[in-house]
Order: C-alpha cells, then sequence, then structure tokens
C-alpha cells in the first residue's frame, strides 16, 4: 500500500529581480519525497546537464533547483504552469523562492515527525507505557 499523500501549501509574493514582475500566489507541494521521486529528479537533473561535473556552477544549481521542483511541487499558480514549470523563468530570484518554500515544507514535516518520536521516547522513559496504552 502506498503511503498518504502529505502536502502542504505555501504562499508565494515576490518580485523579479530581472523583470521587475510581481510573482504571487499559493503552491502545495509534498512534505516528503518517494525513491521514485527523488530518481525522477536525478533524471531530470541529468537531462539537463548530461555529465553534471561540466556544467557551471550557476548551470547546476538552477538545473537542480527546477529538477528538484518537478517532483515537489503539485499544485501551483497559472504563471508558473505557463513558465514551464519554472524551467522558462527569467527572475532567478523567484525560481530560488518557490525552491527554498518547497525544501521548508520537508524540512517543517521532519521537525514535526522529530518531535513527535522523541515525545513518545520521553513517554517511555517516563512511565514505561508505550503511546498507546501497553506496558514496555
Amino acid at each position: 500500500m502506498p503511503p498518504p499523500n502529505r502536502t502542504a501549501t505555501f504562499d508565494i509574493h515576490v518580485i523579479g529581480e530581472t523583470t521587475g514582475e510581481t510573482y504571487t500566489g499559493q503552491f502545495e507541494a509534498k512534505q516528503a519525497l518517494s525513491h521514485l521521486d527523488t530518481i525522477k529528479a536525478e533524471t531530470a537533473l541529468r537531462g539537463y546537464l548530461g555529465d553534471p561535473a561540466g556544467a557551471s556552477p550557476a548551470v547546476f544549481t538552477t538545473s537542480k533547483m527546477i529538477s528538484e521542483l518537478l517532483v515537489r511541487i503539485t499544485k501551483s499558480p497559472d504563471w508558473w504552469k505557463d513558465a514551464s514549470m519554472g524551467e522558462e523563468l527569467v527572475d532567478s530570484n523567484v525560481l530560488q523562492k518557490v525552491f527554498e518554500e518547497a525544501v521548508k515544507v520537508q524540512t517543517q514535516f521532519n521537525d514535526q515527525v522529530k518531535a513527535k518520536a522523541q515525545a513518545a521516547q520521553q513517554l517511555i522513559r517516563d512511565t514505561g507505557v508505550l503511546g498507546d496504552g501497553h506496558q514496555d
């Protein structure tokens, strides 16, 4: 059985540093990437770069952000779709902001999972009782 589809939303309001255009809207991103998502992102990265070793740092970074956003973003504003999911954006700061927020969705989820696990461990240490009420 596949894991539940866990996503979270974030809002963007950024003025493009190159075009001066204002980009606003709500995105939905995955809270965790599956193995397949990771493979798809890596495949997309190699599709952009071929051999990543030959790419300039700027091109590698841009390609890495776009390839990850292709698998992280599940819903997006029309302007993002019109820009081929970020590929055709001119403003690097907009791409960077969307990437940062999408990664933050996963980071916050990871922090919540860790906090829950730590609380459960503390409960067991303090009471000897598992979260389901059974004695350890």
